[in-house]
């Protein structure tokens, strides 16, 4: 067992009113988490977080506004209270730091009133003084904008930033916005201006045990371990032999000390609760738990979000025909002993105590429950479902390739209803129902570089035959070569578990969840006696090369051999330093084949001829005739994107059969092959703990901009780069670079260096040298400098999006904000398709983007044909999102699966619809009908239903209806038939052909009708009675 975020959530909650607590986790993410959990928990109590610092250990620069305003606010608010009943939560790592005295946390930071007077150019300088930085764009805490009439501040200790708005000197307004959007979200009376800079430490430093001195100490039994590699880290890069400044550092024997006086307790550690999702018949062992916990007089109590907890109330009464409260405090619903309650805490997993179990919204609904870090919610296929708007080029399953122009109200009164209207060539119109808007795919390109088809349809009955039998011959051959790799052989890569512990231990962060997930997707596949063939998709920095460090320590502690490849030398260096250091302590040797060690290369070739040597790393001249392997079991290619299709197949045959590709940005060949199944995908999209976007802008060359951003990063101790196109526009921006910044060293480096210059420049730049790095894309993979957080791209239009986003990559790896300046030629308008393409990269600057890039890539482009060398498939000519599905409905039907008949008619009465007074928004609108017209079982309608009047309010009658009347033709369906007409005194159902009446139904039989009288009702009575109807004979 392990302890769980539920066990450090209980313990938390049972002594909630026992006093003040001090909680230390064992990790950042996770003292972050429970954080968060713990304020959802306990609404009523007050939770504090106090986030280490962000600053790197050994450097004088100091943390970012965002995090020291966080551990401010924590440590203020226990002064003002004097720690009264406050539950702070920290990790082992913030305990190793000293804090000014409680005493300089007391002083209360600027606040602003409604109505009162302000001036606004004071309070901006005020606020520099106490840690914020000056921007135009306001969009990350410790932000505040130029003074007018408006001042925008993010205060530091809020959610959402704060536009102040005055008249005459007093303030008129005071409202949170969106940053993105600017759309305002809550007017506010008063406001808190938390501080973005911490009390200078001095002599007084003291540990964070003295900010809450009355406080229980609950300590996590991984804290300890977790402490001291932390200070054994700050020791080695501060150069002090494991030994730490006792000024600014608690030492081990210190902390210790302190901790001898107080209550300390751990957090107990309870086994997981089933997860029943995962179970053949998920109702029936749910049923059966419940059974065994009423047995044993022991509570169930069910976490979820506020949407999961309504939703599962309701499966629970309909189904378990139990029903339970739902409360709002965990540690009121801990003190109750009612056998069933709900409470709202969005906890990814349960846990089953002495007294009671806890289940998790996750552990019944799996991927489908809210989770309290919207990032680790399971990604996959659904990602390329692009959204469709207004203007969009789509392509209608039966009508072929359109514009989408819009909703148009159905002629009669007001309110009656709507359809989709497209729009074909020669400026024809058509009217699609909302019951076919599932039939409706975007396109992909930009709606004017797309032929549209005429609205006869004749174009599209042309092409569609050629398109099916593509995608039949294309099902095939997948299908095909799946039996071939069912049938091959590969080793079973089985290592000793203690040795694997080992190795992971070597790893100084906490596991995301997604690159857990791959973690072990990775061990089974090794396992299975099967070839693997994963693709590993991951931003820039979210641990792709830990999960082929994992994998290749399984493969050598099994006695086979490993080759790493990667497209540049300078990446293939920077991974045998990596692989060198992480393997060391377990005694085995790594090598590395290129030019930079040309020396090396006869006895490492020798090595591994005779299988001395288990690891070796270089570029793509690892799978040349001239380097033979004894026992090469697994081959990890990185950056696999940058090598060709017959390259990186003869690289996947060099071993026995188990093959790791990892890629920021796959190709769309690559990305759509993984997912139609030909290699298996797992994405890593949950960012480390601390990292933060890098903000993405696109605008013509402009000599003022360059100066101000390379300046500013100079002045917060950073380095920049600089990337060009071409070597010929190098010398030209040397010359640019030494006008405007002649006071910051730059470095340059490009393609035609000889390699051993290039890589000296490279490593030193790097290491810290110079503030400047000019160079061509050379440097798009395998640089590593986490001091760098700007970089400005020249001519930007000359690259790839995928390109880009490479480049984008080697800023903000720390938890710094980062910066990319995309510029193109001044005066000189983009083509519209180029600045769309570079607009999409700035709108994808969340973290794990890269994913996002190379589904719109495929979008844009198309994957090509995905069993031979073709590069044009017939995925271009019906868009990605139809082509998937079809070749997914295909693939069923190859497999045996039939496809599902036409869903019934549901006639009679007026037809639902969306109110444009409900969602406002046409776009918004669009998806809905979509996504309820693809709703293929009642869950999906409930999740919908629950989805829209969340974010909607009640759902209104004409909405219910169109949501009812799916129901019905989903359920008419599953009876075979094929048409309900539903009337005032009577419903009428057509079976299909084949289809038998139940015994005892109660129907007449007419005709090939079915048929159920009654006195005349409402229409709504009337629907109400089918459904009944249909339940019944279900």
């Amino acid at each position: 067992m392990s302890l769980a975020l539920a066990d450090g959530l209980l313990a938390i909650a049972s002594r909630a009113a026992d006093g003040p607590l001090l909680y230390i986790a064992a990790t950042e993410q996770r003292a972050e988490r429970l954080a968060r959990l713990a304020r959802a928990a306990l609404p009523d109590r007050t939770i504090l977080y106090c986030p280490a610092t962000d600053a790197i250990p050994g450097e004088a620069s100091p943390p970012s506004p965002a995090n020291a305003g966080e551990r401010v606010a924590a440590l203020h608010a226990l002064a003002a209270e004097a720690g009264g009943s406050a539950i702070l939560i920290a990790s082992a790592e913030a305990s190793v730091y000293r804090y000014a005295p409680p005493s300089a946390f007391v002083a209360n930071p600027p606040e602003v009133v409604s109505g009162e007077k302000v001036d606004l150019e004071a309070l901006q300088q005020e606020l520099l003084g106490i840690g914020y930085r000056t921007d135009e764009r306001i969009d990350e805490p410790g932000e505040v904008g130029a003074p007018g009439t408006v001042l925008d501040v993010f205060p530091v200790d809020a959610e959402w930033p704060v536009r102040i708005e005055v008249e005459e000197g007093v303030i008129r307004s005071l409202r949170s916005y969106d940053p993105v959007s600017q759309r305002s979200h809550e007017e506010r009376e008063r406001l808190s201006l938390g501080r973005a800079a911490e009390p200078e430490l001095g002599d007084q430093g003291v540990s964070l045990l003295a900010h809450h001195p009355e406080a229980t100490v609950l300590m996590e039994p991984d804290a300890a371990g977790r402490r001291q590699r932390t200070v054994d880290l700050i020791a080695s890069l501060e150069g002090r032999k494991r030994r730490l400044d006792p000024a600014r550092y608690v030492d081990a024997a210190t902390w210790q000390k302190e901790l001898d006086g107080r209550s300390v307790e751990a957090p107990a550690e309870h086994p997981a609760a089933p997860r029943f999702i995962t179970e053949r018949r998920p109702a029936r062992a749910v049923a059966r738990f419940l059974e065994e916990q009423a047995a044993a007089k022991s509570p169930v109590l069910v976490a979820g979000s506020e949407r999961d907890t309504r939703y599962l109330a309701r499966r629970f009464a309909r189904d378990a025909k139990q029903e339970g409260p739902l409360h709002r405090d965990l540690a009121q619903a801990l003190a109750g002993d009612e056998p069933l309650a709900f409470v709202t805490v969005p906890l990814d997993a349960g846990i089953v105590a002495d007294d009671r179990a806890i289940l998790a919204a996750a552990d019944l609904m799996g991927g489908r429950a809210d989770r309290d870090d919207q990032l680790s919610a399971s990604i996959g296929a659904d990602l390329l479902s692009i959204e469709l708007r207004v203007g969009d080029a789509v392509v209608h399953e039966d009508h072929g390739v359109a514009i989408l122009k819009g909703l148009k109200p159905l002629d009669g009164p007001a309110g009656s209803g709507e359809t989709i209207e497209l729009e074909y060539a020669k400026d024809g119109i058509r009217q699609v129902p909302l019951g076919d808007a599932g039939k409706l795919w975007r396109y992909g390109g930009e709606p004017d570089a797309v032929r549209l088809d005429t609205l006869d349809g004749k174009s599209w009955a042309k092409r569609r035959p050629a398109i099916d039998a593509s995608i039949a011959e294309t099902a095939r051959a997948i299908r095909a070569l799946a039996r071939e790799k069912a049938k091959a052989d590969a080793p079973v890569l089985e290592a000793p578990f203690a040795e694997l512990e080992r190795f992971a231990q070597g790893f100084p962060y906490q596991e995301t969840a997604d690159q857990w997930k791959a973690i072990e997707a990775v061990r089974a596949d090794l396992l299975s006696g099967k070839p693997m063939d994963r693709l590993i998709v991951g931003d820039v920095g979210f641990g792709k090369t830990e999960v082929a460090l994992r994998a290749a320590a399984q493969a050598m502690l099994a006695g086979q051999q490993v080759a790493l490849i990667a497209p540049t030398t300078l990446l293939a260096r920077q991974h045998f330093e990596l692989f060198s250091r992480r393997f060391k302590p377990l005694g085995i040797a790594v090598a590395m084949l290129s030019r930079l060690a040309a020396g090396e290369a006869k006895k490492t070739k020798a090595a591994l001829a005779d299988g001395s040597l288990r690891m070796v790393v270089g570029t793509s001249a690892l799978a040349s005739e001239s380097v033979r392997y004894k026992d090469l079991a697994l081959v990890i290619i990185d950056e696999e994107q940058r090598f060709g299709g017959a390259q990186k197949d003869k690289l996947a045959r060099m071993g026995a059969g188990h093959v790791l590709r990892l890629s920021a940005t796959p190709i769309p060949r690559t990305l759509q092959t993984a997912l139609v199944g030909l290699n298996d995908l797992s994405i890593i999209a949950t960012p480390p703990a601390r990292r933060v976007p890098v903000r993405t802008t696109l605008g013509e060359i402009d000599e003022p901009t360059i100066r101000a951003a390379l300046l500013r990063e100079h002045g917060r101790a950073g380095q920049s780069f600089v990337v060009v196109p071409r070597i010929e526009d190098v010398p030209a921006t040397e010359a640019l670079l030494a006008k405007l910044v002649p006071d910051l060293t730059v470095i340059t480096v490009h393609g035609k260096m000889k390699g051993e210059e290039a890589e000296a420049a490279l490593v030193s730049f790097a290491d810290g040298e110079g503030d400047v790095l000019l160079a061509t894309s050379i440097i798009e993979t395998g640089l590593d400098v986490p001091r760098a957080n700007t970089m400005i791209v020249l001519d930007a239009q000359r690259f790839g999006i995928g390109q880009l986003h490479q480049l984008r990559g080697r800023v903000g790896r720390s938890s710094r904000r980062a910066a990319v300046l995309l510029m193109t030629p001044a005066g000189k308008p983009l083509p519209d398709r180029t600045r769309t393409r570079l607009m999409h990269l700035t709108a994808q600057d969340s973290l794990g983007a890269g994913f996002a890039v190379s589904a719109h890539d495929l979008d844009m482009r198309g994957a090509g044909d995905l069993v031979s060398d073709e590069q044009s498939g017939h995925m271009k000519l019906v868009g990605i999102e139809l082509y998937q599905h079809l070749l997914t409905n295909v693939l069923k039907e190859l497999a045996g699966e039939p496809a599902p008949p036409p869903l019934p008619a549901i006639e009679g009465g007026e037809g639902g619809h969306l109110p444009a007074d409900w969602i406002v928004e046409p776009d918004a609108r669009i998806a809905a009908y979509i996504r309820l017209a693809r709703a293929t079982s009642g869950d999906d309608l409930d999740q919908l239903a629950d989805e829209l009047e969340d974010r909607y309010g009640a759902v209104p009658p004409a909405a219910a209806q169109l949501l009812d009347d799916r129901r019905l033709a989903l359920g008419a369906r599953a009876l075979g038939l094929k048409r309900v007409q539903i009337g005032p005194s009577g419903i009428a159902l057509t079976p299909a052909s084949g289809t038998k009446l139940p015994k005892d139904a109660p129907v007449e039989v007419k005709g090939d009708r079915w048929l159920l009288k009654f006195p005349p009702v409402t229409d709504a009575e009337a629907r109400a009675k089918a459904a009944a109807l249909l339940d019944e004979l279900a």
